[in-house]
């Protein structure tokens, strides 16, 4: 994915070292803030083993966001990996990858 695609904290544009970071699961950069490095977290783990949830992560994550915040955040991710796996089962073309 291209970082132009990518949007963080309002209207700011990430840059795309630190969208391809992410991407490969660096998410202790220093660019990150504590939020957004939580977010990752969460949305990586979401993707990768829901079940995995541990309390060390729940924990991040109520040091930084309300319990509506992460409910709100949990509910994203879910429906956005859900569009995903759903354009994937219908055959469409991942625009992501394509410049």
């Amino acid at each position: 994915m291209h970082g132009r695609h990518l949007a963080r904290s309002g209207e700011q544009i990430v840059e795309e070292e630190l969208a391809k970071s992410i991407m490969a699961g660096q998410f202790d950069d220093p660019r990150l803030s504590p939020r957004e490095r939580a977010a990752v977290r969460y949305a990586d783990q979401m993707w990768h083993d829901h079940h995995g949830v541990n309390d060390a992560l729940w924990s991040e994550l109520k040091d930084v966001f309300t319990h509506e915040e992460i409910v709100e955040l949990g509910m994203s991710v879910a429906n956005y990996i859900g569009m995903g796996q759903f354009i994937a089962m219908l055959g469409l073309p991942n625009i992501a990858h394509q410049e």
